[in-house]
């Protein structure tokens, strides 16, 4: 889980409908494309429709070689960003202010690596559990290309694994009548094609949301023509639909959705990005909207993955993501680069001279021909930058969201929960389970060694939950946890009992901070307090500085922490041209 939208991990671009899809399909798509202008026009915006394409875009080869660099922060999106340049030829020098590799202190967001933190059960060192980012989807090419160029370099092992049929996402909500248990096929479309919903969800609801329902033919004509400029949003057509929130558009008569197929998609948002359809942009939804009805993989074909590789599914890394940054590590400590720990910046400065300065708490300083500054936008608050920010950088670092992640884990010496798994024992594989009994998501984690039944339970709570949580875990520990075993227990009766291999007393939990999904509110303007409609290329560089990090993306997950090192790398390069 790369966070509660974790299950998210790739991009916003060719995901929907306007990738990927047969012919026949497209011409299904496109038939209710004269009822959406119809509709449209009635609401005033007749000259609204097509809206062109294009958008912004930091691609492109490097302008030139960066001489030397210092890079803020040794999360992940810093470590690729010090990698590019040093493998390059450049000078690095990259400041991290909490603790080395070495040290190895409990949680994430405390050690090299940030938010990218593994660990093992005491009782079994190959039933490894990730503190922080989880899933590598097939999807992020980011972090596979990166994960395959350190194992060239360093030997760094990365696997894919296959999705087989019982590997599939579990569903218990309220949506459905009595709370029963169903199979979460990928995306609403494809749970309504496969029959999952039936029985769950009125008839004509479930018809709304599968292949050709109303959904898709009245929206998909619309999602079409604005997923690839998403943040477009001066384009009149996105313009109309950023007025509007999300639930107006689902509500709109055009639709006349099922209250069954509202409510289920009303759950998504609050359970998976803990958002109100009622606050959300309309612009912004449907572009949500449509990753759950398709999922990462319904534009993806097998073998169309980095290095050919099947995308549908999931890398993972035998002995944790922490063997990532430990190849970054060591990789770049190879290439010459200097890796400095305990370094807390206070100011970076744009020297007249052409250089930049970079200070820390401690009264070092580092010099060097520009700078990454590759920390939480949270922590730029605390970092001053003589000459000033431009308003956007301001904004950004002033109002970027962030929410509260919290992972309980239990481990168990065999997996008792298997015998309620549909199929009997042996049926869930690597189960993956949301439900409104506990609030969040569960990740069953196997121990590495094929010959263990040890296994995990990895609790996610996102959000208002997760700090509700923490409020209690801070006063009263065993409370909070009982509160967790009890919901587990509700869901798997006799799971959470010592006799039924529960390890009672080495539960594990781990608080930390993640990117909020950027949902714009309905309505508002770019530039004047609203962060979230900036695109984010506008405001990831500022002379010889350069930004990095998942929230210059306006995404959480490792691939989008690479990603925007990359692009970083490249911005200083021209910069430095």
């Amino acid at each position: 889980m790369q966070g509660h939208g974790a299950h998210r991990g790739s991009g916003v671009a060719g995901r929907g409908p306007a990738a990927g899809v047969p012919p026949r399909r497209r011409a299904q798509l496109r038939l209710g494309r004269r009822r959406f202008l119809q509709w449209l026009a009635a609401a005033g915006g007749a000259a609204m429709w097509p809206p062109a394409h294009g958008g912004c875009s930091s691609g492109g080869a490097d302008s030139g070689a960066i001489s030397s660099a210092v890079v803020v922060g040794g999360g992940l999106a810093g470590l690729a960003a010090a990698y590019e340049i040093a493998r390059q030829g450049g000078e690095v020098t990259l400041l991290e202010r909490a603790g080395s590799l070495a040290e190895r202190p409990a949680g994430a967001r405390q050690l090299l690596g940030g938010r990218v933190a593994s660990f093992a059960a005491a009782f079994e060192p190959s039933l490894i559990v990730e503190a922080g980012a989880e899933f590598i989807a097939g999807t992020d090419e980011d972090v596979i290309e990166a994960a395959f160029e350190l194992s060239a370099r360093t030997g760094l092992d990365v696997r894919p694994v296959a999705v087989r049929g019982s590997d599939l996402l579990y569903l218990r909500t309220s949506v459905a009548p009595g709370g029963a248990l169903f199979r979460w096929q990928g995306g609403l479309r494809e749970s309504a094609d496969a029959g999952e919903l039936s029985g769950r969800l009125a008839a004509r609801a479930v018809q709304q949301l599968a292949s050709g329902g109303t959904l898709e033919a009245v929206l998909g004509p619309l999602y079409e023509q604005i997923e690839v400029p998403i943040w477009r949003t001066s384009h009149p057509a996105a313009r109309q639909l950023d007025a509007m929130t999300l639930g107006e558009l689902l509500r709109g008569p055009q639709l006349d959705l099922h209250p069954d197929a509202l409510r289920l998609i009303e759950a998504y948002f609050e359970d998976e990005n803990g958002v109100s359809i009622e606050d959300v942009s309309a612009l912004y939804g449907l572009d949500e909207l449509f990753f759950a009805m398709y999922d990462q993989s319904w534009s993806r074909a097998p073998g169309s993955g980095p290095r050919g590789l099947d995308p549908l599914g999931f890398y993972r890394i035998p002995g944790g993501n922490d063997r990532l940054v430990q190849a970054y590590d060591s990789a770049l400590r190879a290439l010459g680069a200097r890796i400095v720990t305990g370094a807390e910046v206070v100011a970076i400065e744009q020297l007249a001279r052409g250089a930049v300065r970079v200070s820390t708490r401690a009264g070092q300083s580092f010099a060097a021909a520009g700078a990454v500054v590759a920390v939480p936008s949270w922590r730029l608050r605390a970092i001053s930058f003589p000459g000033g920010l431009s308003a956007g950088k301001r904004a950004l670092i002033a109002e970027y969201p962030y929410t509260s992640y919290v992972k309980v884990v239990f481990f168990f010496e065999r997996r008792p929960w298997e015998r309620h798994c549909p199929g009997g024992p042996g049926a869930c594989g690597q189960a993956f389970v949301t439900t409104d009994l506990v609030a969040g998501s569960i990740a069953v984690v196997h121990a590495q060694d094929p010959g263990s039944s040890a296994a995990a339970l990895v609790v996610l709570i996102s959000g208002r939950d997760a700090q509700a949580f923490v409020s209690l875990w801070q006063s009263a520990p065993q409370a909070a946890l009982a509160q967790v075993r009890d919901a587990v227990e509700q869901l798997w009766p006799g799971t959470m009992s010592p006799a039924a291999g529960y390890r009672a007393g080495e539960d594990r939990v781990y608080a930390y901070a993640g990117t909020a999904l950027p949902y714009p509110r309905p309505g508002a303007v770019a530039g004047q307090g609203d962060v979230l409609r900036l695109l984010p290329h506008s405001a990831s560089r500022l002379g010889r500085i350069a930004f990095a990090g998942d929230y210059v993306d306006n995404g959480a997950g490792m691939t989008f922490a690479i990603r925007s090192a990359r692009r970083a790398v490249r911005l200083l390069a021209r910069a430095l041209a």
